[in-house]
């Protein structure tokens, strides 16, 4: 059913934890600066240049750095963080996977990507679920993760909330992922003549991506740690722009593949691929209605203004005043990670109603759910923070707690999910 047997389940580590943290007190300070952290001390930022000052009339969310805390291991944690697109609180998470069959999926040093990856991991020790990775390619790679991975160069991608744009230079692609609250938008645009194609792998799947005519693809992700129930699933719809020449799929490994060619990549101007992504933890036909609702027929330079304007809309509520430029990157850095979670687990129904699939019964009830939240990391300072500056969210987030001790017969201790 998906469920990876590897490492700590969730059960094992909410025990565990409390011991863990006893012995991480021992630690000390220890006084380590990777080289992300040098780059934060110099004030390089989300895009991956260095800025001396922040110019007037910045965006704040533009101020964000997303490869903060990203350098981490399972033996010493520099934050535990991932590099996200996504929208505040959003449902989907979009990350950069540089490392595969591993919770610590991406590590910035690292010069070669694998591929994006829509993630719902909110600690590595609970590891992923419902993930699924994409990649644009040209030629004719071979799908295993480490065998396509092309190299990058962080100091030349723009990465921010609302958007990651970089180049795979194996590929000569010009890469952008725009998310929105439960769907995201991938875009390729190649520079040579080999053949182009975009390649889906669902890990540890035996269910078949399914295809419908010669542009949309179907397929489940089941992928879990437990603590879910029997019939848990990520559905996804993927929607490419122009009808494929091929589409191959297959098992490979523990993997389900599915490799879509457009043929040749030049046509007198750039070739672009399409990509629309929409994902629903109910069905395919809910996974539809979020594509409709969220991407529908809009640009892609719609869906990055829609996307930086809700960061814009939180992000403005507050002033920061004082302090330098590295003091305002760090607060709005922070601003970021703390918009993330909990992530939102309901779906509008046909008439724009929440529902959600319960964690807790396996069945779609009505109402608002949020998921992926520990109570122990964020009681002191989060929960009153957001009651002072986003009230309305919290309410809501509330009232998802409320609804889950009535599906589950208690309050969640960690809800993931």
């Amino acid at each position: 059913m998906g469920m990876v047997k590897k490492g700590l389940d969730r059960r094992a580590f909410l025990k565990a934890s409390g011991a863990a943290s006893l012995g991480a007190a021992g630690l000390g300070a220890a006084a380590l600066t990777t080289n992300a952290e040098a780059k934060a001390e110099r004030g390089v930022v989300g895009d991956g240049k260095r800025a001396e000052s922040v110019e007037p009339g910045v965006d704040p969310i533009d101020l964000v750095n997303v490869l903060q805390g990203n350098e981490s291991t399972r033996v010493f944690s520099r934050g535990n963080t991932l590099p996200i697109a996504a929208a505040p609180f959003g449902m989907a998470h979009w990350t950069l996977q540089s490392e595969d069959d591993t919770a610590f999926m991406f590590q910035p040093s690292h010069r070669r990507l694998q591929g994006l990856r829509c993630t719902h991991q909110l600690s590595p020790w609970l590891s992923d679920y419902g993930q699924a990775i994409f990649l644009p390619f040209s030629g004719d790679p071979n799908p295993k993760a480490e065998s396509r991975a092309s190299s990058w160069r962080p100091e030349d991608a723009h990465l921010h909330p609302y958007s990651f744009r970089l180049t795979l230079a194996r590929y000569q692609a010009d890469v952008e992922l725009v998310p929105s609250e439960r769907c995201a938008v991938v875009t390729a645009q190649f520079a040579d003549d080999r053949p182009s194609g975009f390649l889906v792998e669902v890990p540890h799947s035996t269910d078949p991506i399914e295809t419908d005519g010669k542009s949309v693809l179907r397929f489940k992700s089941r992928t879990n740690r437990g603590g879910v129930p029997e019939n848990f699933a990520n559905y996804y719809v993927v929607h490419f722009a122009e009808p494929w020449e091929s589409c191959e799929t297959r098992a490979e490994g523990e993997s389900q593949i599915a490799m879509v060619r457009f043929g040749n990549a030049r046509t007198g101007n750039i070739r672009t691929i399409e990509a629309r992504i929409a994902t629903s933890f109910i069905s395919f036909e809910q996974a539809e209605r979020n594509f409709d609702c969220e991407l529908g027929t809009k640009s892609l330079d719609e869906l990055r203004a829609a996307a930086k304007a809700s960061w814009n809309e939180y992000f403005h509520r507050i002033e920061a005043e004082g302090g330098g430029d590295r003091e305002r990157r760090t607060f709005y850095s922070c601003l970021y990670r703390a918009l993330l979670f909990p992530r939102v687990w309901h779906e509008p129904d046909a008439d724009g109603k929440p529902q959600h699939f319960s964690a807790y019964t396996g069945k779609v009830v009505p109402g608002v759910m949020y998921a992926d939240h520990g109570y122990w990391d964020v009681y002191r300072a989060w929960y009153p923070f957001m009651s002072l500056v986003y009230p309305e969210r919290l309410g809501e987030i509330l009232q998802a707690w409320t609804n889950a001790y009535k599906e589950g017969g208690w309050l969640p201790q960690f809800p993931a999910p």
